[in-house]
């Protein structure tokens, strides 16, 4: 009965929860943002079937968090990393709560869509310019895609990121009013997977040195924060990811033999280890394709990468450069972090379904971004008229 009520209120509540953000004069979106809240509890409840009765690490964390006792829940927290410390987490859940299977999913669906909410909010209020595909809105209907709300629906890590990134970019819009939410999920990320943490101080650290509207005093701050951050958890994510040194012999030698335990792992392996690597990059933003189903899922997947190839191949035609310099220097970080993470990742990835679960932290970005490149086109076209 408790699970049931819990379940009532998150529903409740996710449709309450986009006026806690909006501001007065996008009081048009809220149908929409209501609209996304219907979809993704959808995908949660999909998530749900797929997973339960041993459907992947959602159901690890349950199984496993459910059998903790007091003292036990204490050593697993104070490790503080990847899966010990979701384990733990999710204690709260199982053990205090005494939540099943299907309310712990629905909280983990409510927290990706808090995710959701701070990406539309980020999209809207940093391009200026909608553009249409045969007359067609791409904002907000990109945010519609089903992978997006798949992998950020569901028990685990990928949800508490996709929230941690998206709100890691809304707090930026406005540091001093989200300086709080903006420490919460860079210390959550930090616990979960610290090599994402370290990619965003990068993308911020990086785009900084690309623009010129960002005064000195505000760059010299934002640099000194995020680079001394990212000095102080460079050891954390090498211990994490097991490089024993920062070093291009080492990253490769680490994301070679990555590849290669994959490859063999399963069904929908690639061999990327032999592709050069544009082509290793090109598999891990738009694979699996039509010729790589072997399931409904594959089907649905090899539709939504077509599209995000043809956006890819129109924002290329558009003077790519000249939108990289007309962006704000958010943007500018977030296409970084998707460059960073895109080429890390797709060396070390060599199963089709892990890429699609792995590609959803970027995803959002690579949506946002491939936006700003296309609206941003419509403006060029004008001013070059006028």
């Amino acid at each position: 009965m408790f699970d049931v009520i819990i379940v009532f209120f998150i529903f409740i509540f996710g449709l309450l929860t986009p006026h806690f953000f909006i501001y007065d004069d996008e009081r048009k979106y809220l149908k929409n943002l209501r609209l996304l809240w219907l979809v993704h509890v959808f995908f949660g409840v999909m998530y749900y079937f797929f997973t339960r009765n041993g459907g992947g690490d959602a159901w690890f964390y349950w199984v496993s968090s459910s059998k903790f006792t007091f003292d036990n829940f204490f050593e697993t927290i104070s490790k503080l990393e990847g899966t010990a410390f979701m384990v733990g987490l999710n204690s709260i859940f199982t053990q205090v709560l005494q939540l099943g299977f299907f309310a712990n999913t629905m909280i983990y669906t409510y927290i990706g869509y808090l995710g959701i909410i701070f990406f539309y909010l980020f999209a809207n209020r940093t391009i200026e310019y909608n553009f249409f595909l045969k007359k067609i809105p791409l904002f907000p209907w990109i945010f519609f895609l089903p992978n997006l709300h798949f992998w950020s629906s569901g028990l685990g890590k990928d949800s508490l990121l996709f929230f941690c990134i998206g709100g890691f970019f809304y707090s930026m819009l406005e540091l001093k009013k989200r300086f709080i939410l903006l420490l919460f999920v860079i210390i959550l990320s930090l616990l979960i997977r610290p090599h994402i943490t370290l990619f965003l101080f990068l993308g911020i650290s990086i785009s900084l040195g690309f623009d010129y509207g960002v005064s000195v005093v505000r760059k010299i701050i934002l640099s000194f924060f995020f680079i001394g951050f990212g000095i102080i958890i460079l050891p954390k994510v090498l211990s994490f990811t097991k490089i024993e040194t920062l070093s291009v012999n080492s990253i490769d030698s680490k994301t070679s033999a990555q590849a290669e335990l994959l490859t063999d792992k399963a069904g929908s392996s690639v061999n990327v280890s032999s592709y050069p690597l544009p082509l290793k990059i090109a598999t891990f933003l738009f694979r699996p394709t039509f010729t790589d189903i072997n399931s409904l899922n594959a089907l649905f997947a090899a539709f939504e990468n077509l599209f995000l190839f043809i956006l890819f191949v129109k924002a290329l035609r558009n003077k790519p450069l000249w939108a990289f310099k007309n962006s704000g220097f958010l943007l500018k970080a977030m296409l970084i972090y998707l460059i960073i993470g895109s080429i890390l990742f797709s060396m070390s990835l060599g199963n089709l379904g892990i890429m699609l679960r792995m590609r959803n932290m970027f995803l959002a970005p690579f949506l946002i971004y491939m936006l700003h490149s296309l609206s941003i086109s419509f403006v060029r076209k004008q001013t070059s008229v006028k």
